[in-house]
């Protein structure tokens, strides 16, 4: 019978692990959780060596442990599943911190039959898992008195020891959710103070003299994607056809060939497009001026028009414009379907503001997962017909070329918002109007792995597509082949806006006459376009 059992457990075990491995959880993660519960074995092994009774109560510790790593293991698969996310990644946290008891209600009413079921499995691998446990142990013969209370101590404290490993302590799910909790609280707390931050910030901003030299009309939208690769535009030359809106207007666009992001998540690359902070410092970035401060230093009235329910972007730079517009209509984070499109009337609601100078930034959803909740269904055009993409993607999993069809169509509707703004400012009343478009990082949908979501290592997690149109203005192609990384793209908007400050650098101006090219880097290794930061490079 223990025999049985135990091939049934070591079934299951694979199963799961399998799971895991499909849903492109990494390795070293499942390797670790799956040889927790045979670690976690010692625990009811020592006390059982001090006696039956102290052995019993192991066994049931062990089994209530096994319920609890049975719904870490399921929520975790479950996140990689659904999102492509861990347990610890920062949007899982963000969405935490974020979630106030009336979402979380309505959160576990949409899964409670799916809750139902992992209650069940926990009960199950519990009661089941702890039984067996007992079953093995208890006619364990007993050895000399000595060896048992120096062995039995020894190894029921062991695995607790073990867990002085961060790689242990962030597999077992009782010490993950701790982990997990004190993220939670962290960030709620940074969120607060950054709020007290940005007004010292506005107080600094004296210190750089900002100067305004132009017309006295003036109209900049900076529109921020979300999670765009540029190797899926067919502007880069994709093989499907996701940008026909864009391509129509080609001959006004400047479109930027070399341009990445300096890290592959928001909270840490929007800081960098805005403020001085860049890949070799933070710069202290909360008390120091953004553009958008600058802007209004020198005359701009400013919106902050967003489509994210991203708290840390609404706390440090929605605060600092004279608007902050929420088109947001979820309620679970950036997992939510709420399009793009419902940016658009503000923004020509803010076109048509009597205020000569205006700066206004659009910050989309994008392309962040879930891609197949970031379009209508009228824009569900890729994966019914077999191309040249399938074939590209002949060895990934069935489900990773179901999530780039989704990507696919979710750049083609970025295409048509996009196009949608041009066409606004182009009805705009002001002669001097342009729009600059850069994503604030990429996305690998099977691009190097056999996955979705964002890519920390490779290339694909960074080669961004940015664009600028101006009105009436012949693009001038020479700058579009230029070298640059985006965590310099203060430079280039400062310059965009006719803004002058005493902490100019010309070097990093993108469309500027004194630009230089400097050694732009990823993940820490200098960056070689399609060399250094892929698979083997």
């Amino acid at each position: 019978m223990p025999f049985s059992a135990g091939f049934i457990l070591a079934v299951l075990a694979a199963a799961l692990a399998s799971m895991a491995a499909l849903a492109g959880m990494p390795g070293r993660d499942i390797a670790t959780m799956m040889l927790l519960p045979v670690l976690m074995v010692l625990m009811p092994l020592g006390l059982r060596l001090l006696g039956q009774a102290a052995g019993r109560f192991g066994a049931a510790l062990y089994g209530l442990w096994l319920a609890a790593w049975f719904a870490g293991f399921v929520t975790a698969l479950g996140l990689r599943l659904r999102y492509g996310l861990g347990p610890m990644d920062e949007r899982v946290v963000q969405a935490l911190a974020g979630t106030d008891g009336r979402e979380a209600r309505e959160y576990a009413l949409e899964l409670a039959p799916l809750i139902g079921l992992v209650v069940l499995g926990c009960g199950l691998a519990g009661i089941w898992g702890g039984r067996y446990v007992w079953r093995v142990l208890a006619p364990l013969p007993g050895p000399a008195l000595r060896t048992r209370l120096l062995l039995g101590p020894l190894l029921a404290i062991l695995p607790l020891a073990l867990h002085g490993n961060a790689v242990v302590e962030r597999s077992d799910p009782l010490t993950l959710a701790r982990v997990v909790g004190d993220e939670v609280f962290s960030h709620a707390t940074e969120t607060s103070a950054l709020r007290a931050d940005r007004q010292e910030a506005q107080r600094h901003v004296a210190e750089w003299r900002p100067i305004y030299r132009g017309p006295q009309e003036r109209v900049v939208v900076l529109v921020i994607g979300e999670s765009a690769n540029r190797a899926n535009w067919s502007l880069y030359g994709y093989p499907r056809r996701t940008n026909p809106r864009l391509e129509a207007l080609s001959d006004e666009l400047l479109v930027f060939r070399d341009v990445i992001s300096s890290y592959g998540s928001t909270a840490v690359e929007l800081p960098r497009m805005l403020t001085l902070a860049d890949r070799e410092g933070e710069h202290d970035w909360r008390r120091q001026p953004s553009v958008i401060n600058l802007a209004r230093r020198t005359g701009y009235r400013t919106w902050w028009i967003t489509n994210q329910s991203f708290v840390l972007a609404a706390a440090a730079f929605g605060q600092d414009c004279d608007r902050f517009v929420s088109v947001y209509e979820g309620r679970y984070g950036r997992h939510d379907r709420s399009l793009d499109s419902k940016l658009i009337p503000p923004l020509e609601a803010a076109l048509a503001d009597p205020a000569p100078l205006k700066f206004i930034v659009l910050h989309m959803l994008g392309s962040h997962p879930d891609y197949v909740r970031r379009y209508p269904p009228l824009f569900d055009i890729f994966g019914h017909e077999h191309d040249a993409v399938d074939d590209m993607l002949a060895n990934r999993w069935f489900w990773v070329r179901q999530k780039r069809n989704e990507y696919d169509n979710s750049i083609l509707f970025t295409d048509w918002v996009l196009a949608s703004a041009i066409e606004a400012l182009r009805q705009a009343p002001q002669a001097e109007a342009s729009l600059f478009f850069l994503s604030d990082h990429g996305q690998d949908v099977g691009h190097f792995t056999s996955s979705w979501g964002h890519q920390f290592h490779y290339e694909s997690g960074f080669t961004i597509p940015a664009l600028f149109w101006k009105k009436g203005q012949v693009p001038d192609r020479s700058f579009e082949r230029r070298p640059y990384q985006s965590d310099r793209f203060d430079t280039t908007l400062l310059s965009l806006l006719g803004i002058r400050t005493l902490k100019d650098d010309p070097r990093y101006d993108l469309m500027g006459a004194a630009f230089r090219p400097w050694q732009r880097k990823i993940d820490g290794v200098d960056y070689v376009p399609g060399v250094s930061n892929v698979p083997g490079g």
